[in-house]
Protein backbone atom coordinates (compact mmCIF):
# COMPACT_ATOMS: atom_id res chain seq x y z
CA UNK A 1 0.00 0.00 0.00
CA UNK A 2 1.22 3.38 -0.74
CA UNK A 3 0.03 6.89 -1.07
CA UNK A 4 -2.56 6.11 -3.87
CA UNK A 5 -3.89 3.33 -2.19
CA UNK A 6 -3.88 5.59 1.28
CA UNK A 7 -6.55 8.01 -0.18
CA UNK A 8 -8.47 4.90 -1.39
CA UNK A 9 -8.48 3.91 2.17
CA UNK A 10 -8.44 7.61 3.47
CA UNK A 11 -10.27 9.04 1.62
CA UNK A 12 -13.38 9.69 3.20
CA UNK A 13 -12.67 10.74 5.85
CA UNK A 14 -12.37 14.62 6.61
CA UNK A 15 -9.46 16.56 8.18
CA UNK A 16 -11.84 17.44 10.46
CA UNK A 17 -12.89 14.27 11.66
CA UNK A 18 -9.34 12.41 11.48
CA UNK A 19 -6.77 14.85 11.99
CA UNK A 20 -3.55 15.14 9.27
CA UNK A 21 -0.99 12.11 9.55
CA UNK A 22 2.64 11.93 8.41
CA UNK A 23 1.44 10.41 5.08
CA UNK A 24 -0.83 13.51 4.60
CA UNK A 25 2.20 15.66 5.07
CA UNK A 26 4.36 13.30 2.22
CA UNK A 27 1.09 13.71 -0.24
CA UNK A 28 1.67 17.27 0.02
CA UNK A 29 5.02 17.55 0.00
CA UNK A 30 4.50 15.33 -3.42
CA UNK A 31 1.61 18.02 -4.89
CA UNK A 32 4.45 20.86 -4.82
CA UNK A 33 5.93 19.06 -7.49
CA UNK A 34 2.78 19.85 -9.97
CA UNK A 35 3.52 22.45 -12.20
CA UNK A 36 1.74 25.15 -10.95
CA UNK A 37 4.05 27.69 -12.70
CA UNK A 38 2.58 26.34 -16.50
CA UNK A 39 -0.69 27.57 -15.85
CA UNK A 40 -2.17 31.23 -15.79
CA UNK A 41 -0.64 33.27 -12.80
CA UNK A 42 -2.85 33.48 -10.19
CA UNK A 43 -5.85 31.93 -11.89
CA UNK A 44 -5.59 28.99 -8.97
CA UNK A 45 -4.84 31.13 -6.02
CA UNK A 46 -7.47 30.35 -3.51
CA UNK A 47 -9.25 27.38 -5.51
CA UNK A 48 -9.66 24.19 -3.90
CA UNK A 49 -7.62 20.92 -5.21
CA UNK A 50 -11.14 19.78 -6.55
CA UNK A 51 -11.42 23.21 -8.96
CA UNK A 52 -7.57 22.91 -9.48
CA UNK A 53 -7.90 19.49 -11.44
CA UNK A 54 -11.02 21.00 -12.99
CA UNK A 55 -8.64 23.76 -14.23
CA UNK A 56 -5.97 20.88 -15.03
CA UNK A 57 -8.44 19.47 -17.68
CA UNK A 58 -10.19 22.63 -19.14
CA UNK A 59 -6.31 24.05 -20.01
CA UNK A 60 -3.86 21.08 -19.79
CA UNK A 61 -6.84 17.87 -21.12
CA UNK A 62 -7.40 15.24 -19.20
CA UNK A 63 -5.10 13.40 -16.41
CA UNK A 64 -3.08 10.35 -17.56
CA UNK A 65 -3.48 7.10 -15.48
CA UNK A 66 0.40 6.61 -14.18
CA UNK A 67 2.06 3.41 -13.19
CA UNK A 68 4.09 4.20 -9.83
CA UNK A 69 6.30 1.33 -10.18
CA UNK A 70 7.53 2.51 -14.04
CA UNK A 71 6.53 6.64 -13.54
CA UNK A 72 9.65 8.10 -11.56
CA UNK A 73 8.96 11.40 -13.04
CA UNK A 74 7.91 13.76 -9.68
CA UNK A 75 5.69 15.95 -11.97
CA UNK A 76 4.12 13.20 -13.69
CA UNK A 77 3.15 11.57 -10.25
CA UNK A 78 2.40 14.76 -8.94
CA UNK A 79 -0.13 15.64 -11.62
CA UNK A 80 -2.01 12.12 -10.96
CA UNK A 81 -1.74 12.31 -7.57
CA UNK A 82 -3.54 15.84 -7.74
CA UNK A 83 -6.28 13.44 -9.81
CA UNK A 84 -6.64 11.24 -6.91
CA UNK A 85 -6.72 13.40 -3.98
CA UNK A 86 -8.88 15.78 -5.89
CA UNK A 87 -11.72 13.15 -5.75
CA UNK A 88 -11.78 12.33 -2.25
CA UNK A 89 -13.76 14.83 0.82
CA UNK A 90 -10.46 14.56 2.66
CA UNK A 91 -8.68 16.43 -0.26
CA UNK A 92 -11.33 17.74 -2.29
CA UNK A 93 -11.96 21.31 -0.61
CA UNK A 94 -8.42 21.67 0.84
CA UNK A 95 -7.69 25.33 -0.42
CA UNK A 96 -4.19 26.39 -2.72
CA UNK A 97 -2.79 29.91 -2.13
CA UNK A 98 0.62 31.71 -2.36
CA UNK A 99 2.43 29.38 -4.56
CA UNK A 100 6.02 31.30 -5.06
CA UNK A 101 8.43 30.30 -7.75
CA UNK A 102 12.13 31.17 -8.25
CA UNK A 103 14.71 30.65 -10.42
CA UNK A 104 17.51 32.01 -8.09
CA UNK A 105 17.99 33.73 -5.18
CA UNK A 106 20.15 36.83 -5.42
CA UNK A 107 22.42 37.38 -2.87
CA UNK A 108 22.68 41.18 -1.46
CA UNK A 109 26.10 42.42 -2.63
CA UNK A 110 26.43 44.06 0.59
CA UNK A 111 26.00 41.59 2.75
CA UNK A 112 28.13 39.93 5.38
CA UNK A 113 28.66 36.46 6.89
CA UNK A 114 25.39 37.33 9.30
CA UNK A 115 23.24 38.42 7.31
CA UNK A 116 23.68 35.65 5.27
CA UNK A 117 23.84 32.89 7.51
CA UNK A 118 21.29 34.22 9.72
CA UNK A 119 21.69 32.72 13.20
CA UNK A 120 24.30 30.41 12.80
CA UNK A 121 27.02 30.86 15.01
CA UNK A 122 30.66 31.79 13.70
CA UNK A 123 31.79 29.23 15.86
CA UNK A 124 30.25 26.29 14.35
CA UNK A 125 32.13 26.69 10.76
CA UNK A 126 35.71 26.83 9.93
CA UNK A 127 37.44 29.96 9.59
CA UNK A 128 38.32 28.73 5.73
CA UNK A 129 34.57 28.47 4.88
CA UNK A 130 34.02 31.72 6.04
CA UNK A 131 36.83 33.51 3.90
CA UNK A 132 35.98 31.59 1.22
CA UNK A 133 32.40 32.49 1.17
CA UNK A 134 32.42 35.53 -0.36
CA UNK A 135 34.21 33.65 -3.32
CA UNK A 136 31.87 31.23 -3.93
CA UNK A 137 28.65 33.33 -3.74
CA UNK A 138 28.39 34.00 -7.34
CA UNK A 139 28.20 29.95 -8.00
CA UNK A 140 25.66 29.38 -6.00
CA UNK A 141 22.86 31.59 -7.87
CA UNK A 142 20.99 29.49 -10.08
CA UNK A 143 19.77 27.61 -7.03
CA UNK A 144 15.49 26.32 -8.26
CA UNK A 145 13.23 27.10 -5.43
CA UNK A 146 9.22 26.93 -5.00
CA UNK A 147 6.66 26.19 -2.35
CA UNK A 148 3.11 26.53 -2.06
CA UNK A 149 0.50 26.31 1.01
CA UNK A 150 -2.53 24.43 1.74
CA UNK A 151 -5.41 25.50 3.47
CA UNK A 152 -7.58 22.81 5.44
CA UNK A 153 -9.58 22.96 8.63
CA UNK A 154 -9.08 19.96 10.97
CA UNK A 155 -11.08 20.80 13.58
CA UNK A 156 -9.29 22.86 15.95
CA UNK A 157 -9.98 25.75 13.31
CA UNK A 158 -7.58 26.40 9.83
CA UNK A 159 -4.24 24.97 9.15
CA UNK A 160 -1.71 26.25 6.83
CA UNK A 161 0.56 23.83 5.54
CA UNK A 162 3.33 24.81 3.76
CA UNK A 163 4.98 22.33 0.94
CA UNK A 164 8.28 23.02 -0.16
CA UNK A 165 9.59 21.23 -3.48
CA UNK A 166 12.59 19.31 -3.57
CA UNK A 167 14.47 18.35 -7.08
CA UNK A 168 14.02 15.98 -9.64
CA UNK A 169 15.56 12.78 -10.13
CA UNK A 170 17.95 14.32 -12.41
CA UNK A 171 21.74 14.84 -11.91
CA UNK A 172 21.24 18.30 -11.76
CA UNK A 173 19.19 18.15 -9.35
CA UNK A 174 21.54 16.00 -7.09
CA UNK A 175 24.48 18.34 -7.88
CA UNK A 176 21.82 20.81 -6.16
CA UNK A 177 21.60 19.13 -3.12
CA UNK A 178 25.37 18.62 -2.65
CA UNK A 179 25.59 22.74 -3.12
CA UNK A 180 24.48 22.13 0.00
CA UNK A 181 27.73 20.62 1.78
CA UNK A 182 29.73 23.52 -0.47
CA UNK A 183 27.65 26.86 1.73
CA UNK A 184 26.03 26.95 4.69
CA UNK A 185 23.10 28.89 3.53
CA UNK A 186 22.27 28.74 -0.11
CA UNK A 187 19.71 31.51 -1.71
CA UNK A 188 16.95 28.87 -1.58
CA UNK A 189 17.23 27.88 1.67
CA UNK A 190 17.03 32.22 2.39
CA UNK A 191 13.90 32.31 0.10
CA UNK A 192 12.17 29.36 2.09
CA UNK A 193 12.83 31.50 5.48
CA UNK A 194 11.58 34.47 4.02
CA UNK A 195 8.42 32.85 2.62
CA UNK A 196 7.67 31.10 6.09
CA UNK A 197 8.02 34.32 7.52
CA UNK A 198 5.52 36.41 4.70
CA UNK A 199 3.05 34.00 4.93
CA UNK A 200 2.71 34.20 8.57
CA UNK A 201 -0.99 35.14 9.28
CA UNK A 202 -2.47 33.53 12.82
CA UNK A 203 -2.87 29.71 11.21
CA UNK A 204 -0.72 27.26 12.58
CA UNK A 205 1.52 25.97 9.99
CA UNK A 206 2.31 22.38 9.39
CA UNK A 207 5.44 22.37 7.23
CA UNK A 208 6.66 19.44 4.91
CA UNK A 209 9.09 18.91 1.96
CA UNK A 210 10.50 16.02 0.13
CA UNK A 211 14.32 15.70 -0.42
CA UNK A 212 15.78 19.12 -0.67
CA UNK A 213 12.31 20.30 0.11
CA UNK A 214 12.83 18.72 3.31
CA UNK A 215 15.83 20.16 4.12
CA UNK A 216 14.31 23.89 3.19
CA UNK A 217 11.50 23.10 5.54
CA UNK A 218 13.88 22.21 8.32
CA UNK A 219 15.90 25.24 7.67
CA UNK A 220 12.81 27.58 7.62
CA UNK A 221 11.77 26.14 10.70
CA UNK A 222 14.81 26.67 12.92
CA UNK A 223 15.61 29.80 11.78
CA UNK A 224 11.93 31.35 11.64
CA UNK A 225 11.49 34.28 14.06
CA UNK A 226 10.33 33.38 17.65
CA UNK A 227 6.35 34.45 16.93
CA UNK A 228 6.72 32.89 13.73
CA UNK A 229 8.08 29.57 15.65
CA UNK A 230 5.28 29.58 17.96
CA UNK A 231 3.04 28.67 15.27
CA UNK A 232 4.70 25.92 13.98
CA UNK A 233 2.79 22.33 15.02
CA UNK A 234 5.06 20.00 12.74
CA UNK A 235 8.33 19.63 10.61
CA UNK A 236 8.29 16.91 8.61
CA UNK A 237 11.49 15.87 6.48
CA UNK A 238 11.24 13.01 3.84
CA UNK A 239 14.33 11.64 2.83
CA UNK A 240 15.55 15.83 2.69
CA UNK A 241 19.66 16.41 2.70
CA UNK A 242 20.86 17.31 5.91
CA UNK A 243 23.24 21.08 6.71
CA UNK A 244 26.69 21.73 6.32
CA UNK A 245 27.20 22.72 10.28
CA UNK A 246 25.55 21.14 13.52
CA UNK A 247 22.13 21.96 13.87
CA UNK A 248 21.44 20.24 17.03
CA UNK A 249 24.19 23.10 18.43
CA UNK A 250 21.33 25.38 17.82
CA UNK A 251 19.09 26.64 20.61
CA UNK A 252 16.16 27.36 17.93
CA UNK A 253 16.84 22.66 17.20
CA UNK A 254 16.08 22.00 21.54
CA UNK A 255 13.44 24.73 21.27
CA UNK A 256 11.64 22.25 17.79
CA UNK A 257 13.00 18.58 18.17
CA UNK A 258 10.03 17.34 18.93
CA UNK A 259 8.01 18.82 16.16
CA UNK A 260 10.68 17.58 13.92
CA UNK A 261 9.90 14.77 12.10
CA UNK A 262 12.74 13.45 9.64
CA UNK A 263 12.05 9.68 7.37
CA UNK A 264 14.51 7.90 5.30
CA UNK A 265 14.33 4.96 3.34
CA UNK A 266 16.70 1.54 3.90
CA UNK A 267 18.72 3.05 0.95
CA UNK A 268 18.84 6.08 1.74
CA UNK A 269 21.50 8.26 0.00
CA UNK A 270 20.02 11.68 -0.54
CA UNK A 271 18.94 12.17 2.91
CA UNK A 272 21.83 10.64 4.76
CA UNK A 273 23.99 13.77 2.83
CA UNK A 274 25.47 16.23 5.32
CA UNK A 275 25.37 16.99 8.99
CA UNK A 276 21.85 14.88 10.23
CA UNK A 277 19.89 14.56 13.79
CA UNK A 278 20.00 11.09 14.83
CA UNK A 279 16.48 10.74 15.38
CA UNK A 280 14.89 9.42 12.33
CA UNK A 281 12.51 7.40 11.21
CA UNK A 282 13.32 4.35 8.27
CA UNK A 283 10.46 3.50 6.24
CA UNK A 284 10.41 0.46 4.33
CA UNK A 285 9.79 0.54 0.21
CA UNK A 286 9.18 -1.44 -2.37
CA UNK A 287 11.43 0.20 -4.73
CA UNK A 288 15.42 -1.05 -4.76
CA UNK A 289 18.52 1.48 -4.29
CA UNK A 290 18.68 4.60 -5.29
CA UNK A 291 15.04 4.41 -6.69
CA UNK A 292 14.01 4.73 -2.65
CA UNK A 293 14.27 8.25 -3.24
CA UNK A 294 11.02 8.55 -4.31
CA UNK A 295 7.78 8.24 -2.24
CA UNK A 296 5.48 6.80 -3.97
CA UNK A 297 7.40 3.70 -3.65
CA UNK A 298 7.31 3.48 0.22
CA UNK A 299 4.82 1.88 2.15
CA UNK A 300 2.06 2.76 3.95
CA UNK A 301 -0.37 0.52 6.91
CA UNK A 302 -3.12 2.58 7.47
CA UNK A 303 -2.15 6.28 8.55
CA UNK A 304 1.34 5.58 9.10
CA UNK A 305 3.89 4.36 6.82
CA UNK A 306 5.52 0.77 7.32
CA UNK A 307 9.72 1.62 9.66
CA UNK A 308 12.41 -0.69 8.97
CA UNK A 309 14.68 -1.39 12.08
CA UNK A 310 17.44 0.41 10.40
CA UNK A 311 19.14 1.18 6.85
CA UNK A 312 20.75 -1.20 4.51
CA UNK A 313 24.02 -2.02 4.04
CA UNK A 314 24.50 -0.30 1.15
CA UNK A 315 23.11 2.65 2.32
CA UNK A 316 25.33 2.89 5.37
CA UNK A 317 28.06 2.23 3.43
CA UNK A 318 27.23 5.49 0.60
CA UNK A 319 26.66 7.14 4.17
CA UNK A 320 29.99 6.81 5.56
CA UNK A 321 31.84 7.38 2.14
CA UNK A 322 30.32 10.78 1.37
CA UNK A 323 31.35 11.76 5.44
CA UNK A 324 34.56 10.71 5.17
CA UNK A 325 35.11 13.46 2.32
CA UNK A 326 33.03 16.01 3.84
CA UNK A 327 34.99 15.54 7.36
CA UNK A 328 37.78 18.45 7.82
CA UNK A 329 37.16 19.88 4.08
CA UNK A 330 37.40 23.36 3.59
CA UNK A 331 35.15 25.27 1.82
CA UNK A 332 37.27 25.79 -1.29
CA UNK A 333 38.02 21.83 -1.44
CA UNK A 334 34.41 20.85 -1.21
CA UNK A 335 33.84 23.23 -4.02
CA UNK A 336 36.66 21.35 -5.88
CA UNK A 337 35.64 18.09 -4.90
CA UNK A 338 32.03 18.84 -6.27
CA UNK A 339 32.57 20.17 -9.42
CA UNK A 340 34.95 17.16 -10.06
CA UNK A 341 32.79 14.48 -8.83
CA UNK A 342 29.32 15.68 -10.73
CA UNK A 343 32.06 16.63 -14.18
CA UNK A 344 32.77 12.93 -14.03
CA UNK A 345 28.69 12.09 -13.43
CA UNK A 346 27.47 14.29 -16.11
CA UNK A 347 30.69 13.64 -18.42
CA UNK A 348 28.93 9.95 -18.73
CA UNK A 349 25.88 10.97 -20.42
CA UNK A 350 23.43 10.03 -17.70
CA UNK A 351 20.48 12.59 -17.41
CA UNK A 352 18.95 10.66 -14.50
CA UNK A 353 20.45 8.88 -11.27
CA UNK A 354 18.64 5.24 -12.55
CA UNK A 355 20.73 5.81 -15.51
CA UNK A 356 24.02 6.13 -13.56
CA UNK A 357 25.26 2.71 -12.81
CA UNK A 358 25.22 1.71 -16.15
CA UNK A 359 26.35 5.06 -17.66
CA UNK A 360 29.27 4.78 -15.24
CA UNK A 361 30.88 1.45 -16.51
CA UNK A 362 30.26 2.69 -19.84
CA UNK A 363 32.57 5.55 -19.71
CA UNK A 364 32.40 7.15 -16.23
CA UNK A 365 35.98 5.36 -14.85
CA UNK A 366 37.38 6.48 -18.41
CA UNK A 367 36.51 10.19 -17.96
CA UNK A 368 38.13 9.67 -14.55
CA UNK A 369 41.27 8.52 -15.81
CA UNK A 370 41.80 11.42 -18.14
CA UNK A 371 40.56 13.59 -15.57
CA UNK A 372 42.82 16.40 -14.24
CA UNK A 373 42.42 15.93 -11.05
CA UNK A 374 45.33 15.19 -8.50
CA UNK A 375 45.72 11.38 -7.28
CA UNK A 376 44.06 12.23 -3.67
CA UNK A 377 41.01 13.83 -5.35
CA UNK A 378 40.18 10.97 -7.88
CA UNK A 379 41.11 7.84 -5.74
CA UNK A 380 37.99 9.56 -3.50
CA UNK A 381 36.03 10.28 -6.40
CA UNK A 382 36.52 6.55 -7.58
CA UNK A 383 35.49 5.20 -4.26
CA UNK A 384 32.14 7.42 -4.18
CA UNK A 385 31.24 6.55 -7.95
CA UNK A 386 31.88 2.94 -6.55
CA UNK A 387 29.32 3.46 -3.85
CA UNK A 388 26.57 5.07 -6.12
CA UNK A 389 26.83 2.10 -8.26
CA UNK A 390 26.78 -0.30 -5.47
CA UNK A 391 23.52 2.07 -3.85
CA UNK A 392 21.84 1.29 -7.26
CA UNK A 393 22.61 -1.67 -8.77
CA UNK A 394 24.66 -4.34 -6.43
CA UNK A 395 25.12 -6.77 -8.88
CA UNK A 396 26.49 -4.31 -10.61
CA UNK A 397 28.61 -3.42 -8.49
CA UNK A 398 30.24 -6.92 -7.83
CA UNK A 399 31.20 -6.86 -11.41
CA UNK A 400 32.68 -4.22 -11.68
CA UNK A 401 35.18 -3.68 -8.33
CA UNK A 402 37.57 -6.03 -9.47
CA UNK A 403 37.46 -4.64 -13.21
CA UNK A 404 40.56 -3.93 -15.38
CA UNK A 405 39.19 -0.51 -15.53
CA UNK A 406 38.94 0.12 -11.79
CA UNK A 407 42.42 -1.54 -11.41
CA UNK A 408 43.85 1.15 -14.29
CA UNK A 409 42.29 3.97 -12.41
CA UNK A 410 44.34 2.95 -8.81
CA UNK A 411 47.29 2.41 -10.95
CA UNK A 412 47.33 5.46 -13.02
CA UNK A 413 46.83 7.14 -9.59
CA UNK A 414 49.73 5.63 -8.28
CA UNK A 415 51.77 6.37 -11.63
CA UNK A 416 51.03 9.95 -10.38
CA UNK A 417 51.92 9.68 -7.28
CA UNK A 418 55.60 8.43 -8.09
CA UNK A 419 56.19 11.34 -10.69
CA UNK A 420 55.00 14.45 -8.33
Amino acid sequence: MNILDYLDWRGDLSFAASKPNEVDALIFAWLVYYHFEDLEEGSFEGITLSELASLHEKTRGSFQKIRPETTIDPVMTATWLLYCASRTERFASVKICDFLRKQSGELPADAGWENQNRGIPKDMVQENQLAGFDAFRAEIQDIQFAAVSFILEDGEGELRVIAYRGTDDSITGWKEDCYLAISDTVPAQKTGLQYLEDTADGRRALICGHSKGGNLAVYAALFASDNRRTEICSVYNFDGPGFCFDMRKLESYNLLKDRIVTIVPESSVVGMLLEHEDDYRIVESRSMGLLQHDALFWQVLGNRFVYADKRNESSLIADQAIKEWIAGMSLEERREFVDALFGILEGTGAVRTTELPEKLVQNGFRNLIHSPEDRGRKKIVLHVLLKLIKAGNSNLYESVRHSETVKEIMGHSEKQRRLS
